[in-house]
């Protein structure tokens, strides 16, 4: 609640904290309290404004879709000391990681297990 004076103007500030992708629309009314041209009998003389100003407001919720091109790496068995660059040893496998999102995804790979010595690396 306020009082704006004349030929002031005020700033108001909305946000949105959507929880799943959506078209979303709302609306906000600033209601008119009563003011000076309201208790003037001549309506005619004076501009009366209406109780209510209407803001719509509208959001289009879009959030990241990330698919793998496989979910599971089987490197087979693999002979001990064999070099990750050993084309032979058949020691590399790819994954494709793809947003087919129109949003930007930030994307982050690391291995979770931790009970053992970590063999596997993973470059991006």
């Amino acid at each position: 609640f306020g009082t704006l004076q004349i030929g002031a103007s005020i700033q108001i500030k909305a946000s949105i904290r959507p929880m799943k992708a959506n078209v979303l629309v709302a609306r906000a009314i600033c209601r008119l309290g009563k003011t000076r041209n309201e208790h003037i009998q001549k309506k005619d003389t004076f501009l009366v404004p209406k109780p209510l100003l209407e803001l719509r407001l509208s959001a289009i919720v879009k959030f990241t879709h990330i698919v793998l091109s496989d979910t599971r790496i089987d490197f087979g068995s693999v002979l001990a000391y064999t070099k990750s660059g050993d084309a032979d040893q058949g020691t590399k496998r790819e994954i494709l990681i793809k947003n087919t999102s129109p949003v930007v995804a930030n994307v982050k790979v690391r291995r979770i297990e931790r009970d053992r010595e970590s063999v596997f690396s993973i470059i991006p």
